[in-house]
């Protein structure tokens, strides 16, 4: 008896699409690429904290003195050597800290030379040295986990930040960050650097004004 070399082969691709099929049944998704805050839970920005940050527009930069991660000690001195600052509060494992990141990076990238940068955490040396290597933050990490400079801005929540002047005086402080925030603040850093605003990349921002995870917990 003769086997035809057609019925052959479609004995054969047709054995091969029930084992794949099988296969990817039984074989679970690849999750190594997937991060936990591709989609981070935004908070709203209340008017509350859109007015108590007005309330700091033009004021003196108040005292302080954080720890970076290796020790080294900053204050309102290390702001006020005539160039801009900005200063980013985020929170360890906050999502839209994490998410919010990358973009503040790319301002600090934009006008490196041009303008101080600095970030805030609520938390210990060891915890903000894992989220400034696994956020890749080119800028110094400050310790607060007493939150007395958070306070002190009157912050509710993370990824806020706040610009200053070459003297030492807030310009203007956000209590959360969108397209118009990001935007807003290249616009000054260009003035105050007398550089111009620069090409950075806002397309990760939100639309409206978002904030991040609360520093203080509710009563």
């Amino acid at each position: 008896m003769r086997i035809r070399p057609l019925a052959v082969s479609l004995t054969f691709s047709l054995t091969i699409a029930v084992f794949g099929f099988v296969l990817m049944r039984s074989t679970p998704p690849d999750s190594s690429n997937s991060r936990a805050y591709n989609i981070p839970t935004r908070h709203p920005v209340t008017p509350e904290m859109e007015k108590a940050a007005a309330s700091l527009k033009r004021t003196p930069l108040p005292d302080f003195t954080l720890p970076d991660i290796d020790g080294r000690l900053y204050g309102k001195t290390e702001m006020s050597k005539g160039k801009p600052s900005v200063i980013f509060f985020i929170k360890n494992n906050c999502p839209c800290s994490i998410e919010a990141q990358p973009i503040f990076n790319n301002i600090a990238k934009a006008y490196a030379g041009d303008a101080n940068f600095f970030a805030v955490i609520d938390d210990s040396a060891e915890e903000a040295d894992k989220y400034a290597m696994t956020n890749m933050v080119p800028f110094p990490v400050l310790l607060d986990p007493k939150k007395k400079l958070i306070s002190a801005l009157k912050l509710v929540a993370s990824a806020s930040y706040v610009l200053i002047d070459g003297e030492g005086k807030v310009v203007q402080l956000w209590p959360g960050y969108s397209k118009k925030t990001i935007r807003n603040v290249n616009f000054l850093l260009g003035a105050l650097s007398k550089s111009g605003a620069r090409d950075v990349d806002d397309s990760e921002a939100p639309e409206k004004l978002t904030a991040g995870c609360a520093f203080f917990e509710s009563p």
